[in-house]
């Protein structure tokens, strides 16, 4: 449960394939400022749970399946991202 860790800046995930539950407390994780998602699926479960974050600074998704919707709202609620890496 990530509620747990709500002073938690960096986050690397790789190789993953959760679902809801397994996210539970993400959103309260707002204190992030680098995430890292690598070889995963099921990444519209994660981008529900960082809509609310506003303090992300590095973004990297290599290969993501991310909407455009779910792109926007992290790049509108985060204006201090310079990092950006979807590719």
């Amino acid at each position: 449960n990530f509620s747990r860790l709500q002073n938690l800046r960096q986050l690397s995930i790789s190789s993953f394939n959760f679902d809801y539950n397994c996210l539970r407390g993400l959103e309260y994780l707002s204190n992030l400022t680098d995430l890292l998602l690598e070889e995963g699926n099921n990444y519209s479960n994660i981008m529900k749970s960082l809509r609310n974050s506003t303090r992300l600074y590095s973004l990297e998704i290599p290969a993501s399946k991310i909407t455009k919707v779910a792109l926007n709202t992290l790049i509108k609620n985060n204006p201090g991202l310079a990092i950006l890496d979807i590719s």
